[in-house]
């Protein structure tokens, strides 16, 4: 992680959150899933709630973005691929509010000072949990395993097997 003094260095009243800005979804989301504009096609076509993604800005540069959506039934938002394999019962997850975490971008010289946990911590206070897809690509499941639980794995049928493409995690319940 980056040192408090680095991160003093750079004047921390420059940074302020954003209203979702399309263009800087489209490009974070294009380093997030490189050559993929099938998921963010199905994501930008109603499932963003640009009311409450956030841009993060140092002044007026943007370095990072939390793509956000809500859900009221995350069992049939996961269940409405046959492709979708529950890990564990989601049923304390009913008639709870959910933030989707759609996707997470914060820009490589802006990383390890804690900002990616400043958006995650903003999604957290605006329902009762929140819930992720995680490509196996982007090889990070690791990381979001350290708060959130497991809770479907996606399949996609690849040269006619079926191969692991996806992980959904979910953070725990507020009291």
């Amino acid at each position: 992680m980056n040192t408090l003094k680095d991160l003093n260095m750079m004047r921390l009243e420059k940074f302020k959150f954003g209203e979702y800005d399309e263009r800087y979804a489209r490009r974070a989301m294009r380093k997030l899933l490189p050559g993929d504009n099938e998921t963010w096609n199905y994501y930008k076509n109603g499932r963003i709630n640009k009311r409450l993604s956030k841009v993060l800005y140092y002044g007026t540069k943007p370095i990072g973005i939390y793509i956000l959506g809500t859900c009221t039934n995350l069992e049939r938002f996961l269940l409405e691929n046959e492709d979708v394999k529950l890990q564990r019962s989601i049923r304390k997850y009913r008639d709870r509010k959910g933030i989707h975490g759609i996707g997470l971008w914060i820009e490589p010289e802006y990383r390890s000072y804690g900002f990616g946990q400043l958006l995650i911590e903003y999604a957290q206070s605006h329902g009762d949990y929140v819930f992720g897809g995680h490509t196996v690509e982007l090889n990070n499941i690791k990381h979001w395993l350290k708060r959130r639980d497991l809770i479907a794995k996606y399949y996609e049928v690849d040269n006619g097997r079926k191969r692991l493409s996806a992980y959904w995690t979910a953070s725990e319940i507020k009291r």
